[in-house]
């Protein structure tokens, strides 16, 4: 089919200046691979923090630098406040999730 990406299950369209087509915005990343389960890149309570996690914070979706050159799987999390700060970091040390501060 025109204008899909081949694989569906890694990949989405992500425009990026000078793509003409949606075949050239698609991008492709393994964030949903199956070998994540049980790590911080599968974990949906950091991917989605208000679908009942332990800690108040806001999802800023995955990490990438500022000028957006890199881009990893990692979940970006921001805590609302200390308490959520506090109960984010228990929740990583207690599932045995490195906790890069940025």
């Amino acid at each position: 089919q025109m204008s899909m990406c081949a694989n569906q299950v890694y990949c989405g369209h992500l425009y990026k200046f000078p793509d003409a087509t949606l075949d050239q915005s698609c991008r492709c990343r393994r964030c949903n691979d199956p070998g994540f389960e049980g790590t911080a890149f599968g974990d949906g309570k950091l991917m989605n923090p208000a679908a009942g996690a332990p800690f108040e914070a806001m999802s800023w979706g995955t990490f990438r630098t500022w000028a957006d050159h890199m881009d990893t799987c990692a979940p970006w999390v921001m805590p609302t406040d200390d308490v959520a700060l506090q109960n984010l970091l228990a929740y990583a040390r207690h599932r045995g999730y490195k906790v890069r501060i940025s």
